[in-house]
Parts: structure tokens; sequence; C-alpha cells
């Protein structure tokens, strides 16, 4: 794919040497508008209790791995003698959800690709909190599917291209993301944020997927993995084969107008409930069989490999 950029804006837990969490308030100065620069692309702040780093995007597998450890390296250090410690979710101590920034979720609205409407950000009524790690994809302007040219109807081609990168996001990355994923946490995370199809669309540069928790920043090896799979989700719409999965049909209406509608081969209502529930069972024949159907043997093989049982621990994994 030409040029594509996959970058991340990861939260991330802090905990203290009692391995008690502590809110990020106080021990990280950056807020939203005013980002601390940790050199090299990479932005800290805090996000509610949370610490937030904006990843520099890779060009490559490869790159977004060295992108990642820089920006972990960097951010450890700024902790310090605080740790990182990656959890989709956690009920905080009240003690440190006091401050009124802990108190507010600053999410800007996300947009459903399956219902096509705008999905507002959840009241903060517990101290309850999620951590997300989505994922930022990006390509130079005027490629399909991410930043097509706008055309008479004020930028339909660019909209859905990302619509469609979106769903197929679900299927490619979203569906084996119950497996890979191990965290016993992110199921509660979903309650909040994380269901199946949410994302942002970005005019500067692509789309930001939004479904993922942080797991996959617990090794070079998952990194590697996504990175490899949002390609591979890329290409796959640029190249429109997703259109065998989602077949265009003409109707007219009764005034004689014509429109297009799509005919899915699969239940797009059945896999947004396994996501969205983390349903394995309903997942797998997505995974047994679109996902294995169409992805590169050895990148399925990949998917398997990492969703073995593993115990991560994020400073071995990285050297921090």
């Amino acid at each position: 794919m030409l040029n594509l950029s996959v970058g991340s804006d990861p939260e991330l837990m802090l905990i203290d040497k009692n391995n008690q969490l502590k809110s990020a308030i106080g021990i990280v100065n950056g807020t939203k508008t005013e980002k601390i620069d940790l050199g090299d692309g990479n932005l800290l702040f805090y996000d509610n209790v949370l610490a937030e780093v904006n990843i520099r995007p890779g060009k490559s597998a490869d790159e977004l791995v060295g992108n990642v450890n820089n920006c972990l390296r960097k951010l450890s250090k700024a902790v310090y003698p605080f740790r990182l410690h990656l959890q989709a979710s956690a009920t905080y101590p009240a003690a440190e959800c006091k401050h009124p920034d802990a108190l507010v979720f600053g999410c800007e609205p996300e947009f459903d690709a399956y219902a096509m409407n705008i999905v507002q950000a959840p009241e903060c009524k517990t101290t309850f909190r999620s951590a997300g790690g989505h994922i930022h994809l990006g390509q130079e302007e005027g490629n399909w599917p991410l930043t097509a040219p706008a055309d008479d109807d004020g930028g339909f081609n660019r909209a859905w291209g990302r619509i469609w990168v979106v769903r197929m996001m679900d299927l490619f990355v979203g569906i084996p993301s119950l497996w890979i994923d191990q965290d016993p946490h992110s199921p509660a995370r979903r309650k909040l944020y994380g269901k199946a199809g949410t994302h942002r669309q970005k005019e500067e540069y692509g789309v930001e997927y939004r479904s993922t928790s942080n797991f996959w920043l617990r090794s070079p090896t998952t990194v590697k993995l996504i990175y490899d799979l949002s390609s591979f989700v890329v290409d796959f719409v640029g190249n429109n084969l997703h259109k065998e999965l989602w077949k265009e049909k003409i109707v007219k209406d009764e005034d004689g107008f014509e429109r297009v509608e799509y005919d899915c081969v699969y239940s797009p209502t059945i896999l947004q409930a396994a996501i969205n529930n983390s349903d394995k069972k309903e997942a797998s024949a997505f995974l047994n069989g679109y996902v294995k159907k169409y992805l590169p043997s050895a990148l399925y093989g990949q998917i398997l490999a990492a969703s073995e049982p593993v115990q991560v621990n994020l400073y071995q994994q990285w050297g921090l």
C-alpha cells in the first residue's frame, strides 16, 4: 500500500511501587491542549486519570515498532518512579478521582460505520475507567480509500472509503483481537468504549479506528501484527475486494429514483455483537471462515501464534 502510515494514541494506567493504581493527574503535567513534547514526534498528556501519548506514525511495520519503542522508553522515564501498566479497564480508588479533570470524559463524539450516526461520549458517573489503543491509518492525499479526492457530492468517495476500511478492520482486526487480546479486563471496557464500527474520520490523513484497547502494545510482535493486518485491510479495500463481501445492488424507490444498497454475505449484526460482547463463540465463524479465507496463510498463522496464552511484562518486552 502506497505510503500507508499507522500510528496510535494509547492510554496507559500508572501504578506505584505497591502496584496500586495512581491517577496520572499530578504525575503527568501535559493536557490535551498543552501536551508535553517527548521528542521525535511523541506527545504526552493526561486524559482523565490515564497517561496518554501520541505515537509518531510509522510507514512500515519495523518503523512503527521503532516508534513505539522510542515512545515507551521516553514515557517510562517521564512517569518514573511510577510504572506503566497495560490494562484495558479498572475501577480506581475514589481518592484518585477527586480532581475535576478526573470527573470528565473529554472524548469527542465517535461515528458508527454501520448505523451511520454519531455516538456521544459516555458520562463519567463512577470510578471505572478504560484504556484505548486506537489505530490511526493515514495515506497520501488523493489515494483511495483513505484520502480519495472529494467529488461533486462533497467528499462522498472519501467518506465511504473510510467506512469500508472501518468495516473491514472489524472483520480482519476486531475479530482476531478477541483471541490476541488476552486481557481479562477488555470485555468490561466495551461497556464504555470499543464498540464495533466506532471511528473518527480524519480529514488531514485518513481514519482513526477506535475499537481496539491498548493490548497490542504489549510487544514488538503484536505491534508488527497490527500494522500488517491494517495494511492488508487498506489494500483489500483499495483493490475493491470488499465488494466480494458487501455486494452492490441498484434499487428504485416509488418515484423511480435509483440508489445503491448493499447485501453483505455475512451478518454485520452478528459480527458487531460478537465484538461488542467479546463473544468468541459467535466470532469463530468469522475467524475460521472469512478471515482465514482472505488473509495470506502466513499472516493468519501469526494471528494463531499471537493467540497462544502468554504472560506479558511490558518492561521486559520493550527493554524499558
